[in-house]
């Protein structure tokens, strides 16, 4: 953490040590300290019930505000600075999110489950900040994971959705999956299909 990294800590974070056994100590416990916030109180949302998320940070001002469900986190920031609080209810104003500076990395505490909008606004700016870029442009549905070895990469790609979709490749690879076969172009992903990729001599 201390070099550079990121971490992204949820509600319920750090109230268990390596042995399973809750700790003794205000959430989020073990992580208090790394992630510079106290949880002050919480809040268990019923089915159907809902709260609204506004952006602080200055990066996220302009983006939409988010929605949250289920649980929501009551946070009292130390060193954390609040990224996002809560827009209704009795803890309107709230923080609900925070970024904690911890050396040349940070901590990031998200006290509420969001909705996918929520989420994808959050992990697009994390991932701007780290600098950490998607291995291919995939559509929504589609994951691509990149493993390295000695002589190349391999490219992992599986299709979460239950209809064809299309990944344009960057460079040369040969599949590793069924018949050998270079591709190099446009593939089309079956509902549901896998590809394990590697890289083209």
């Amino acid at each position: 953490m201390r070099g550079g990294g990121t971490l992204v800590c949820f509600f319920r974070s750090g109230v268990k040590d390596a042995a399973n056994a809750v700790v003794d100590q205000p959430l989020p416990g073990l992580l208090a300290e790394l992630c510079g916030v106290q949880v002050a109180d919480y809040d268990s949302l019923p089915p159907g019930a809902e709260n609204g998320l506004q952006w602080v940070v200055p990066e996220l001002t302009d983006a939409a505000a988010g929605t949250c469900v289920a649980w929501a986190d009551i946070l009292t920031p130390g060193s954390a600075e609040v990224v996002a609080r809560y827009s209704q209810d009795y803890y309107a104003g709230q923080p609900a999110i925070t970024r904690n500076r911890y050396g040349a990395g940070s901590a990031i505490y998200v006290g509420t489950l969001g909705d996918a909008a929520t989420h994808a606004t959050l992990v697009a700016w994390l991932l701007a900040g780290t600098g950490v870029q998607a291995p291919l442009a995939a559509p929504a549905g589609v994951e691509v994971t990149v493993r390295s070895h000695a002589s190349g990469r391999l490219l992992f790609i599986l299709n979460h959705t239950a209809t064809p979709q299309e990944v344009t490749l960057d460079r040369p690879y040969c599949s590793l999956i069924g018949e050998p076969a270079q591709l190099d172009s446009t593939l089309t992903l079956a509902p549901h299909d896998v590809l394990i990729l590697e890289e083209a001599d």
